[in-house]
């Protein structure tokens, strides 16, 4: 789980669904102390960047134009649609998941 915008005392409380053994990175400040959860089977980390002016607006253009690139990592035919939503929430995916309507 990544946390881009949740403040540090509710980001505890969401801690509890990511699956046991699993990573929680956040890119908020401040971050929790990893001593405030309690689970001791989660790995945390934090990402920090250092965006320059206009950094963010460029991002945001890309992503409306269609010009930012979005990795995909698995494509289902519709009737696997049940399996590509158990791999979703069962294991770490990376990229996106498509359910194909049409063959």
């Amino acid at each position: 789980m990544v946390n881009l915008a949740l403040s540090a005392d509710r980001l505890i409380e969401v801690s509890r669904v990511v699956r046991r053994g699993g990573r929680l990175m956040n890119a908020t400040y401040p971050a929790p102390e990893p001593g405030t959860y309690a689970r001791d089977d989660l790995a945390m980390g934090a990402i920090y960047s250092a965006a320059r002016p206009g950094d963010l607006d460029e991002l945001a253009a890309r992503a409306n134009d269609g010009s930012l690139p979005a990795a995909i990592g698995r494509r289902y035919r519709l009737a696997d649609g049940p399996r590509a939503y158990l791999e979703f929430v069962q294991e770490h995916t990376r990229g996106k998941l498509i359910v194909a309507m049409h063959a």
